[in-house]
């Protein structure tokens, strides 16, 4: 049985602030100034001596001053940097620097949230040793993002000589298989079995075990800055009864507020989670023991009055190895986490957790108390004392330190705890109402979170361009094929049904949700095949002509619904064969099915043989049965094979009334039961 480690809440805690995400604004401007120029010299300059023009540029007269010059004007060589060459280029560089600026802008805005470092923090959650998400026993107020699970083994260790009476050898050692999944952000459900088996010799028999107790329960919880979340859950307590069923009449029930600081959101961030948990446990484990002490005080030979008998009353081994509590619990925790990641892959977490149970006697339980001597203070050697008079010694209180391991593998998690008991784990302390807390408890785990969502659609990026294209005046006329796809029936249309071209050029189209599509221009006079298939539909063809006046021309594809699907041993048919009545004659509504039947042998080379079979109901003698379903069966071989089906491919049998889908006389029953099926008997490597 649970030890009533999972509580639903509400929680509060302070506030750290976080900045908002800094964006980045690059600026790629840059201004060419160039000095005023002077006015010219009054004298001409020399002429050159390979006399070159008066004009103060070299002779190659190609846009470059002669560095040697003094001409007034400023001169930019190589060694400038920035040759007048690439002046002319600095308009394609501003429109290369645009076309990256809208580049960033679109990343900017699309992001895959999976990217956002909270949606990664979250990501590493695991479960607590019960159920939902958090640390070892205590839960985190948020959830991990929605679309992820979680699932955790965990093994729990203890012995101690000594620990219930003074000359016992007792231990214990259990498990727990936990789930959780988030079907949104703010939402978790999460359920856990455990089962355990307690060993102690001061009892016969002495070994007892708790087979299959679980618990259930929805934890809710969100951020409500990027530091601190709150949330609270509720979780149901199904307890094994000794008939190894579900004692409902012992369910217990827990509610908890949990609040969670994740200092890792700060704006300088800290490695450290700060958790605090605040719960009711509404404790009915009692009542798995009721119907035990009163079959013992009935049998005891002189019996107290129930108030002051305990001779009946389970002894402090059976309490402790059922798990029994007669009382329930106001329930505190605090604990603190360090996330520290140790390298790129591995993150190393130890844990630290304080957990306080106090009692709350709602029961109204009247704990009677027998002393050791007329009048005494102190209970009889190996007997149990009363809450009420041990007080706070007596309570369950434990300290849980430990480490949590996430190493390469992506959502693995390892964990290796240890629970020290405080306070309620002194036999010299053990009282009627409580389970006894064990003094050290090893605790074990593997944990795997997988995450189930797939990568977002990013939204489209429209960019308007002003293009020039330049339209032959003498182009000749062409039309287009307007058409929808609706079924074989009717007028329900195929919904982004697919439309190919088959040996043309042109690529494939999607129809609307409506089946309407309108294709590319063709040549006048030119008939176009089209391919069309849907989902769920059995692909098709369908055929047009342009006129020869190039107007558009519009036409209706239809297709048959998919009714042939290959599986491992069988062809299934989602309709069965129509034959006319008291015949082996197969009847003109079943020809689509029959043709698809034939296309998926066709396609299928690699089955080599296929039984026929031939099924009747249950009316009429078994002579007759056998003889028109074998009819039947040789009548659906034989139209396989005049449609090219190889007959060595195909065998019939008729099977008669001897094979039902359903054993009812009904109209119904009946009908199911008259078939034909194709099971595949030899398949090629």
């Amino acid at each position: 049985m649970f030890d009533h480690l999972l509580r639903l809440g509400v929680c509060l805690a302070l506030v750290s602030g976080v900045s908002p995400l800094a964006g980045a604004q690059f600026d790629d401007d840059f201004d060419d100034e160039f000095e005023e120029e002077p006015e010219a010299p009054a004298e001409a300059p020399a002429e050159s001596p390979a006399g070159g023009d008066d004009d103060g540029f070299d002779d190659a007269d190609d846009g470059f001053d002669d560095p040697d010059e003094d001409d007034g004007f400023d001169d930019f060589d190589d060694a400038d940097g920035a040759d007048d060459a690439d002046d002319g280029d600095d308009a394609d560089a501003d429109a290369d620097e645009d076309d990256a600026d809208e580049d960033e802008d679109d990343e900017e805005a699309y992001r895959d949230p999976r990217d956002d470092p909270a949606d990664a923090r979250r990501l590493r959650m695991f479960n607590t040793f019960h159920g939902p998400t958090g640390g070892f026993h205590l839960v985190d107020a948020y959830n991990a993002p929605a679309g992820t699970f979680r699932t955790q083994l965990g093994i729990e260790f203890f012995a101690k000589d000594g620990f219930l009476q003074p000359n016992d050898s007792h231990s214990r050692v259990g498990g727990t298989l936990s789930l959780s999944y988030s079907p949104h952000d703010m939402v978790e459900v999460y359920a856990g079995i455990i089962s355990y088996a307690t060993s102690n010799t001061s009892e016969f028999p002495n070994l007892l075990i708790v087979l299959g107790d679980v618990l259930i329960g929805t934890k809710v919880g969100t951020n409500i800055t990027p530091v601190i979340a709150i949330g609270g859950d509720v979780g149901f307590n199904l307890t094994t009864s000794e008939g190894l069923g579900v004692a409902f009449d012992s369910m217990g029930v827990n509610l908890r507020a949990a609040l969670t600081a994740d200092l890792r959101g700060r704006e300088d961030p800290i490695p450290l989670l700060v958790r605090l948990n605040l719960g009711y446990r509404f404790d009915r484990s009692e009542r798995l023991i009721d119907d035990i002490e009163r079959a013992r005080y009935d049998q005891l030979a002189d019996p107290l009055v129930p108030e002051d008998e305990t001779r009946h009353l389970i002894s402090r081994a059976e309490r402790n190895g059922l798990g029994i509590n007669r009382t329930d619990f106001f329930d505190i925790g605090i604990g603190l986490q360090a996330p520290i990641e140790a390298s790129e892959d591995i993150h190393v977490e130890p844990i630290l957790e304080y957990r306080l149970g106090i009692p709350v006697n709602r029961q109204g339980y009247d704990c009677p108390f027998v002393p050791a001597e007329p009048g005494g203070s102190a209970p009889r050697e190996g007997d149990d004392d009363c809450w009420d008079r041990v007080g706070f010694k007596s309570i369950p209180s434990s300290l849980t330190l430990g480490v949590r391991v996430l190493p390469p593998v992506r959502g693995l998690g390892t964990w290796l705890g240890f629970d020290i008991g405080l306070t309620g784990r002194s036999r010299d302390n053990a009282v009627r109402e409580l389970s006894q807390t064990p003094p050290w408890r090893l605790l074990l785990g593997l944990s795997y979170a997988h995450d189930a969502r797939s990568a977002p659609v990013p939204e489209p990026i429209i960019r308007h361009r002003d293009v020039e294209v330049e339209i032959p005046s003498d182009a000749p006329p062409q039309g287009r094929i307007r058409g929808r796809v609706l079924e074989a029936e009717g007028d329900t249309p195929v919904a982004n049904a697919i439309i190919d071209f088959p040996g043309r050029e042109e690529t494939s189209l999607m129809a609307d949700e409506q089946g309407g599509f309108v294709t590319y221009p063709f040549d006048p006079e030119t008939t176009i095949t089209m391919g069309v298939s849907g989902d769920g539909m059995h692909p098709g063809q369908c055929e047009a002509t342009i006129p020869e006046d190039a107007s558009d021309v519009e036409v209706v594809c239809r297709l048959e619904r998919q009714l042939v699907a290959v599986e491992d041993t069988q062809v299934v048919i989602l309709e069965q064969i129509q034959f006319a009545f008291d015949s082996a004659e197969i009847l003109e509504a079943s020809f689509g099915l029959m043709t698809q039947i034939k296309e998926a042998l066709a396609e299928n080379p690699q089955i080599r043989r296929v039984e026929i079979q031939g099924h009747t109901d249950d009316q009429g003698t078994h002579e007759y049965n056998a003889d028109l379903s074998q009819r039947r069966a040789e009548s659906v071989r034989d139209w396989l094979v005049e449609h090219g089906i190889a007959a060595a491919r195909l065998s019939a049998r008729g099977y008669g009334e001897t094979v039902p889908l359903i054993r009812e006389e009904t109209d119904e029953a009946r009908a199911a039961n008259r078939r034909v099926e194709f099971r595949i008997q030899e398949r090629s490597e």
